[in-house]
C-alpha cells in the first residue's frame, strides 16, 4: 500500500517489527494493559494483549479470531478486539466543543503524538503537507494511519475535528495517490473519539476476500438527477439506506471543492457526517445530530466504516446481531438524516458555486 511514492507497508512493518505499534492502557477497572502488533510466527502481522486483558478479548486474539471478516448480503462485519482496549474518547463530544489542545489526547498525554514515530509526511498538490501516524488501536493490522494536516502549524492546524474546504481537497488528492487506501472522516456526533482534525486510513479491501465496500456498489437514485459540475465532476445521491452523496471526477482539486460545498451544506442543516474517499469517488453520509448509535445495535458507535458498509464489531454478540436479516440496513436507515432534504440543500450549494 503506498501513498504517492512512499510505501506505507513497508513503513508500517516497521514499526510493528521494532514493536512501536503498542500502548499501555488503563481499563475501568483500574488496571493498565498492553497490548499492540507483532509479527507472528508465519510472517503475518498480528494483535497481541498482555496481562490484565479481559478474558474474553486474550481468549480470542489467542485462537486467532481478531478481525474475523463475515459477510451479510453487501454489508460486512469484522472482530475488532484490539479497538476493546483503545484509550477512552474525549469529553463532551456530544456538546460540539470548541477546541482545547489540553484536552486533546493526540497533542498532550501520554500517547500524545510528538513522542510516536512519524509514518510518513506527504505534500499534496496543493502544497500543503500532512503528517501521517500509526493508531495506537489498529483496525486493521496490516495499517490504520491517522493523517493530521501539518502539526507544525499549531495556528491553523491544532483546530476542532471538522473539515474545511482545503481539507476536502487535500483529502481527494490523497486518496489519489493512495487508490487502494480508504480515506475515512467522523464528524463530531458521528463516531469520532477526539476532538482534533485528523483522517483514518486503512486498507480499501477485506482481507483476501476483494470484496468493495456495499456503498461503492449503491446505484444513483432514479428519481433525483445527477448534477455534473465544472471539469467533468458528478455530484450523485445514491439508493442507500443511509443519506449519502457521492461526488466523483478525476481532478482533485476541483471533485474536492465540490465535496466541501457539499459539506458545509450539511453542516448548514447542524447534521452529524461522515466521508468516505476511495481513489476517484468521494461519498458524503447526512445523519441525523443525534444518531451517534442506532436503536438495533445500541452497543455499537457507527463511523465512517459501518457507514461505507462494514460493522466494526468489539465481541460474538455485537457480531450476531449485525447478522441479523436486514439489521445492517435499518441500523443505516435510523441514523439517517433526509435524503431529500439534504440533496435539496447541497443541490443549491453546488449550483452557487
Amino acid at each position: 500500500m503506498r501513498l504517492g511514492d512512499i510505501d506505507l507497508s513497508a513503513r508500517w512493518r516497521a514499526l510493528v517489527q521494532a514493536g512501536l505499534i503498542s500502548a499501555s492502557v488503563k481499563q475501568p477497572s483500574g488496571i493498565a494493559v498492553d497490548y499492540g502488533l507483532r509479527i507472528g510466527k508465519t510472517g503475518a502481522v498480528e494483535e497481541w494483549v498482555g496481562d490484565g486483558a479481559p478474558a474474553a478479548v486474550r481468549t480470542a486474539i489467542d485462537a486467532g479470531a481478531g478481525r474475523s471478516t463475515v459477510f451479510y448480503g453487501a454489508y460486512a462485519a469484522q472482530l475488532q478486539l484490539v479497538r476493546t482496549l483503545r484509550p477512552p474518547p474525549a469529553a463532551n463530544l456530544q456538546d460540539l466543543p470548541p477546541y482545547d489542545a489540553s484536552a486533546d489526547s493526540f497533542v498532550v498525554g501520554p500517547l500524545r503524538l510528538q513522542i510516536r514515530e512519524k509514518l510518513a509526511r506527504v505534500e499534496c498538490g496543493s502544497g500543503r503537507a500532512w503528517d501521517v501516524y500509526h493508531n495506537v488501536s489498529p483496525c486493521d493490522p496490516r495499517l490504520h494511519a491517522l493523517l493530521f494536516p501539518d502539526l507544525s502549524d499549531e495556528a491553523r492546524n491544532w483546530r476542532r475535528q471538522a473539515l474545511n474546504v482545503a481539507d476536502c481537497v487535500d483529502m481527494c488528492w490523497l486518496a489519489r495517490a493512495a487508490p487502494d487506501l480508504l480515506l475515512g472522516f467522523n464528524s463530531l456526533r458521528a463516531g469520532a473519539s477526539q476532538n482534533h482534525v485528523h483522517i483514518h486510513a486503512w486498507p480499501a479491501d477485506f482481507s483476501s476476500a476483494g470484496r468493495p465496500y456495499a456503498v461503492c456498489e449503491a446505484g444513483v437514485r432514479a428519481d433525483v438527477p445527477a448534477l455534473v459540475l465544472r471539469d467533468e465532476v458528478v455530484v450523485a445521491l445514491l439508493e442507500y439506506p443511509v443519506a449519502c452523496i457521492r461526488v466523483t471526477g478525476r481532478d482533485a482539486a476541483a471533485a474536492g471543492k465540490a465535496l466541501g460545498a457539499a459539506l458545509g451544506a450539511v453542516e448548514a442543516l447542524g447534521l452529524a457526517h461522515n466521508v468516505v474517499a476511495i481513489d476517484e469517488e468521494a461519498y458524503l453520509f447526512a445523519r441525523r445530530a443525534d444518531g451517534e448509535r442506532a436503536a438495533e445495535l445500541p452497543t455499537l458507535k457507527l463511523g465512517c466504516s459501518e457507514m461505507a458498509g462494514c460493522f466494526h464489531c468489539q465481541s460474538h454478540e455485537e457480531l450476531k446481531n449485525v447478522a441479523a436479516p436486514g439489521a445492517a440496513e435499518r441500523a443505516l436507515a435510523d441514523v439517517s438524516a433526509s435524503p431529500l432534504q439534504v440533496w435539496e440543500f447541497v443541490g443549491a450549494a453546488l449550483r452557487g458555486q
